[in-house]
C-alpha cells in the first residue's frame, strides 16, 4: 500500500508548533549567551577537539525534547546531543541545538538552532533560529513547511533567479579544495568565499540572498534537514552528491553499509547520514553544480602513505 502524501498533514499548523518551541529555546538562548561561556565548560566529543559541546547545547536538546513530546507524543526525536527516540517512526523532529557552538562559546554571533520535521526521511517543516538579524535587535526565525513557501519575522522569502557574480560572496569551508575538485568556468569564478563557522547561519545567508552559495564537505542530518527545505521554499536549490552528481534532496534515507560489514555490526540508522551537501539560490546553482564535486574517499593504502 502507497503511503500517504504530506498532503495529508496539516503542515501549516505543525510548522507554527516548530516555530513556537524554537521560539521557546531562543530566549534561553540569548540569556545563556548573553552570560558567557567559560573556557572549562566546553568539552570535546572528539580527540582532536574539533567537535565542542557544552551544557547549554544539552540544556536547549532536553528543552525542545519535552517541548515535543508534549505536543506531540507519538513522533519520533532525533537530536546531535544524543537524544534517539523512534527513529523509524513515520514522523521524526531532527534537531541541532546549537550549531556552532565554538562560535557560541567564544562569544561570536553566527551560531544557530535548527529543527525540521521529516515524514519518512522527507522534509516536511523546517526552522533555523538566528540570533542576530538585520531590523531585529532579538533575531529571527526562518521557517518553511512543505509547499507553503518560506519566511522569516513573518515575511515571505523568495530568491529571484540572477546571474552569478564572480565577486559576490559565497559560503565554504577552509579547505575546499582538499575536500572537492573545481573545474570550469566554476574553477575560475567561484566567487568571494567565506566561513562564518556555523551551517545554519550560512545556509540562512544563502535563503535570504546574503551568499549565493554554500558547500558542506560531509554535514550530518540535523545541520542541514531543515535549511534544505527552507532554501527550496524560498526559490533555490538543496542539493547532495549521490551516484556521481549533484541531486535534489528529497528524502533522507540511512547510509547503506559497505560490502564486508561484520557480523556483530550494528544496522545504520538516519543518525549516519553525512553526505556533501550544496545549497544555493536559483542562478548559481547551475554553475556551481557543474564545476563542483567532492574528492573520493581516501583508501586505507593512501592515508598509510599521508601518514608516513
Amino acid at each position: 500500500m502507497d503511503r500517504p502524501t504530506a498532503r495529508t498533514l496539516d503542515l501549516a499548523a505543525l510548522e507554527q508548533a516548530a516555530a513556537e518551541v524554537v521560539d521557546l529555546a531562543a530566549a534561553t538562548l540569548r540569556e545563556r549567551f548573553a552570560a558567557g561561556i567559560a573556557a572549562e565548560q566546553v568539552e570535546f566529543k572528539d580527540r582532536h577537539q574539533r567537535d565542542p559541546v557544552t551544557a547549554v547545547d544539552r540544556a536547549i536538546e532536553a528543552l525542545v525534547r519535552r517541548e515535543l513530546k508534549a505536543r506531540f507524543p507519538d513522533h519520533g526525536i532525533l537530536g546531535e546531543e544524543g537524544t534517539g527516540e523512534g527513529i523509524e517512526s513515520e514522523l521524526l523532529w531532527v534537531l541541532d541545538p546549537i550549531d556552532g557552538t565554538a562560535n557560541f562559546a567564544a562569544g561570536l554571533p553566527f551560531y544557530g538552532l535548527s529543527l525540521a520535521l521529516l515524514r519518512y526521511g522527507e522534509p516536511v517543516v523546517g526552522c533555523l533560529l538566528v540570533p542576530f538579524w538585520p531590523g531585529s535587535g532579538e533575531g529571527a526565525v526562518l521557517r518553511a513547511s512543505l509547499g507553503n513557501g518560506a519566511s522569516i519575522g513573518g515575511k515571505r522569502i523568495h530568491l529571484e533567479r540572477q546571474p552569478f557574480r564572480p565577486g559576490g560572496p559565497v559560503a565554504v569551508p577552509p579547505g575546499l579544495r582538499m575536500m572537492f575538485g573545481l573545474s570550469g568556468a566554476y574553477a575560475k569564478r567561484s566567487g568571494e568565499a567565506r566561513n562564518l563557522g556555523s551551517i545554519v547561519a550560512e545556509i540562512a545567508m544563502v535563503a535570504t540572498g546574503g551568499f549565493q552559495y554554500a558547500v558542506f564537505g560531509g554535514p550530518k542530518l540535523w545541520d542541514v534537514a531543515a535549511g534544505a527545505l527552507i532554501v527550496r521554499e524560498a526559490g533555490g536549490a538543496a542539493l547532495t552528491w549521490q551516484g556521481g552528481r549533484w541531486r535534489p534532496i528529497v528524502r533522507f534515507r540511512p547510509p547503506v553499509h559497505k560490502p564486508g560489514r561484520k557480523p556483530d555490526e550494528k544496522p545504520k540508522t538516519l543518525r549516519d547520514w553525512s553526505q556533501p551537501v550544496l545549497v544555493a539560490g536559483p542562478g548559481a546553482a547551475g554553475h556551481v553544480a557543474a564545476g563542483l564535486a567532492p574528492h573520493r574517499p581516501l583508501t586505507p593504502a593512501v592515508k598509510w602513505a599521508l601518514g608516513r
